[in-house]
């Protein structure tokens, strides 16, 4: 493919207003689909601190798939980005003006609050709870992707910050890669595969064996991700020929594809943590489609589509505010004789995704006052 922009038909040597009007253009007509997907990731995170408060299992792995969502977007949603942007450096200097604010408010935020809970009570507030100044300051020059004992440590949920910034500093490189590749597909199968065994050679080096486990670093590190976030990518060069697929074909491989991550996911399978990435990549990317092709009707769709717009906020919050909440609510439930857990999980997770949406607006708010400070 000589370029993979020719269903659009945007140059990609010339980085001027027209084609950036025509990009916006079609990233517009696009969001609302992008910002639904995020929206149900952040549903499933929340799953994630459910199904520990519960101590259910299922739900808690069945919700971890959520980051992964999250990676897909990014890696369709850098694509326009990129080609917006007059230089690499300007790709950088944006994606790390986006992720930066509101990750240093939070962190500094929670290490605070770790500090002040060990020592009134002798355990953090969240996580881990380290707070020695190696693991903070690792954290804070976006390192911690790279760093086991800092990985998820300091931040929880941190790892996915870490993560995605890694593969932020690999985009361009692949992009440009990608798009004089003869054949791009090529490209896209050569990264999974490198991932996948630079995967396999840190778990190898770290644990002595070939079985990466969950929650581990290396399930975490950038290199298990790196299938999803080229998922996106394809995505965002075929988008136009992969719309031509009827919506009950559609329909029928988001199900196959799902069942398929979700079996694989719950398997004993010793690669599962490692397989589930690409898979749960090829997931989202049917998904997205099928979400273009129904479109948006229904007021639960624009509530997720809310959510999905504010997610990386959301995502932000939650990890010091689900916690606590549902303990909270979990007990009130409790002390009314409901044991249901079906029926605990509706009545919490309504009230936590709104007490945690308005946290949310309210960081985002300050960290907006904080780029205007700082003229960002």
């Amino acid at each position: 493919m000589k370029n993979a922009l020719k269903n659009y038909n945007l140059p990609i040597d010339k980085y001027n207003g027209e084609t950036d009007n025509l990009l916006a253009s079609k990233q517009a007509s696009r969001d609302s689909a992008i910002d639904y997907i995020k929206g149900i990731a952040i549903i499933m995170v929340f799953l994630v601190h459910y199904g520990q408060t519960f101590g259910n299992p299922m739900a808690t792995q069945f919700g971890q798939m959520g980051c992964q969502v999250f990676i897909f977007a990014s890696g369709y949603v850098c694509c326009y980005s990129l080609q917006r942007k007059k230089s690499k450096l300007d790709f950088y200097k944006r994606r790390f003006i986006s992720i930066t604010p509101g990750f240093y408010t939070q962190l500094l935020f929670v290490v605070i609050l770790n500090i002040a809970f060990v020592r009134i009570i002798g355990r953090p507030f969240v996580g881990v709870g380290r707070t020695d100044v190696f693991s903070v300051i690792v954290n804070a020059f976006l390192l911690h992707g790279v760093i086991p004992a800092a990985n998820n440590s300091v931040f929880p949920g941190g790892w996915f910050i870490g993560s995605l910034w890694l593969l932020y500093l690999l985009h361009p490189w692949i992009y440009d890669l990608y798009i004089r590749a003869k054949k791009p597909i090529v490209i896209i199968l050569a990264g999974s595969c490198l991932g996948v065994l630079l995967t396999f050679l840190v778990n190898t080096i770290i644990e002595g064996d070939l079985q990466v486990v969950n929650n581990s670093f290396e399930y975490f590190l950038f290199s298990n991700q790196l299938c999803c976030y080229l998922s996106g990518m394809w995505l965002f060069s075929n988008i136009d020929r992969l719309m031509r697929i009827q919506k009950g074909l559609i329909t029928i491989a988001v199900v196959i594809a799902l069942g398929t991550t979700v079996f694989v996911f719950y398997s004993n399978f010793f690669a599962r943590y490692i397989i589930v990435t690409p898979l749960m990549g090829f997931t989202s990317m049917l998904g997205y489609l099928l979400i273009r092709k129904y479109g948006f009707r229904t007021k639960t769709s624009k509530l997720i589509v809310a959510l999905g717009r504010n997610s990386f906020y959301i995502y932000l919050v939650h990890t010091i505010a689900v916690w606590p909440i549902a303990r909270a609510l979990n007990k009130m439930i409790g002390m009314k004789g409901i044991d249901n857990q079906l029926v605990a999980l509706m009545l919490l997770i309504i009230p936590t995704i709104a007490i945690t949406t308005v946290l949310a607006f309210g960081l985002k708010v300050l960290v907006d006052y904080e780029k205007r400070l700082l003229k960002l």
